[in-house]
């Protein structure tokens, strides 16, 4: 079993800082503006064997409307699910107002609750401890989020409460998040193939502000697992969610949109939009949201390019699709069709998130494009193809001589790369390498994924004789 601890309290007692110190990551968050977390984040502890989930949540305040009102209901859920909750204060503020309310709320959910007093650094602590006994709750540990202060202690009085005697299974990878398990994601193909049990998808989600990205994540998840909310900049990190969907497992990752570079100003916002292109690095498909009243910006152009650079899956849909009327949808067609013809390879889907209408069958192009960069190639179906793309289109003279292919192998996988061996292949055009590129993905029924071509140019082992 896997015990879920969830950390709660008002905003800046350093929720966040304490959810990296544990998890030994730089996964939350962390700023000194007010607010900078939303929506649960959850992340792997292990200590000495013993395993847990630890959930990150936000600010708890005295919100009854906006979305200070969504974060509040993250933050209950994550205290429904927890079967410990570690109840955050700040040491230099003391007790506040917002603090009485939160213990009240949290004594609804009749679980075990540790006050933890967080930002002892250069205080009395035996002073600032009695204070807080006004909670009625025995179990106060004071800690230094920042420093690792009190941390040790902090783990022994939690296994001491959860009653943890023995964990045996602390050597396995599985983390169960109530309903869904998965494992963690390794890039190393090879593994990949060896895997008695598939390995979830990972997919992020990519877009501009308000796209409905958060809105799609809802949909697939069939709950309210991220903040929706109609003001652009809602979601602020990058938050994973493992979902189910047609007997495939998947994690889906909610990201914040991303604006032009010059329209980015807050150095949160450049934090999360760096953090965004990085994690790009690491999925395998990327869903790519448009906005159909928008069409194509050049901001879409840029984060579909920025895709394949990093050599990913791609699909692409048009959201608030049923927003529009029967001809505006044929003129709006036409104009994204137009715009993003370069890329013929990749599905594009007409969806609305909202009305889950179109979901389906663009899950069904997620899957295709995710098994196209990961299917097995033999050598001689690539040598084979080669030979009729030259069949077809010869190579050009080189100082008249005629470059030839030999034999082509694969090179890796997601993304796909095809080398090919041969005599002056060094000299190829960019658009015969183009035209190869074009008849590899047409023969290979390749979808969402661009091909990359290597060339290796053969030695002629008679040259010095």
């Amino acid at each position: 079993m896997t015990f879920i601890i969830a950390l709660i309290g008002r905003s800046n007692v350093g929720k966040s800082m304490l959810f990296n110190r544990l998890t030994h990551t730089r996964n939350a968050l962390v700023a000194d503006e007010l607010g900078a977390t939303r929506d649960r984040k959850y992340g792997d502890m292990k200590w000495h064997g013993y395993t847990f989930v630890l959930i990150d949540t936000g600010g708890i305040n005295q919100a009854k409307n906006g979305i200070e009102l969504h974060i509040n209901n993250q933050s209950f859920v994550a205290a429904k699910e927890a079967d410990l909750i570690l109840f955050l204060v700040d040491a230099r503020l003391g007790i506040l107002e917002d603090d009485y309310n939160i213990i009240k709320l949290l004594y609804r959910f009749k679980k075990n609750i540790i006050v933890v007093v967080n930002k002892v650094d250069g205080i009395n602590v035996k002073n600032v401890i009695d204070n807080f006994y006004v909670f009625g709750i025995k179990l106060i540990i004071p800690i230094s989020a920042i420093s690792g202060y009190g941390i040790k202690n902090l783990l022994k009085k939690i296994i001491s409460v959860l009653n943890i005697d023995v964990y045996n299974n602390y050597n396995c990878n599985v983390v169960k998040y109530k309903s869904v398990k998965y494992k963690s994601i390794t890039s190393d193909v090879k593994s990949l193939h060896l895997q008695s049990e598939p390995l979830p998808i990972k997919l992020a989600v990519i877009g501009r502000p308000n796209v409905g990205k958060s809105t799609f994540i809802n949909c697939i998840s069939n709950t309210e697992r991220v903040i929706v909310y109609d003001v652009p900049g809602t979601t602020r990190d990058n938050i994973h969610v493992p979902v189910v969907y047609g007997k495939h497992q998947y994690i889906l990752i909610d990201t914040p949109g991303i604006r032009r570079k010059g329209k980015v100003s807050e150095v949160m916002e450049k934090f999360f939009v760096t953090k965004t292109l990085q994690m790009i690095s690491e999925i395998n498909v990327a869903l790519l949201i448009l906005d159909a009243n928008d069409g194509v910006t050049d901001q879409d152009l840029f984060l579909l390019n920025f895709v394949f650079s990093k050599g990913k899956s791609l699909v692409i849909a048009v959201n608030k699709w049923d927003k529009l009327s029967t001809n505006v949808r044929r003129k709006i067609k036409d104009v994204i069709i137009h715009r993003i013809n370069f890329v013929s390879f990749v599905n594009v889907h007409f969806i609305s998130a909202l009305y889950q209408i179109g979901i389906h069958n663009m899950m069904n192009s997620i899957l295709k494009s995710y098994q196209c960069s990961i299917e097995p190639i033999n050598t001689g179906r690539l040598t084979r193809i080669v030979q009729m793309a030259i069949n077809a289109h010869k190579p050009p003279l080189v100082y008249g001589r005629r470059i030839t292919l030999k034999y082509a192998h694969i090179g890796g996988y997601n993304p796909i790369i095809i080398v090919i061996h041969g005599h002056l292949v060094k000299n190829l055009t960019c658009h015969y390498k183009r035209y190869l590129i074009n008849y590899f993905s047409h023969s290979l029924c390749v979808v969402g994924n661009m091909i990359k071509l290597q060339f290796n140019e053969i030695s002629n082992p008679f040259i010095n004789r």
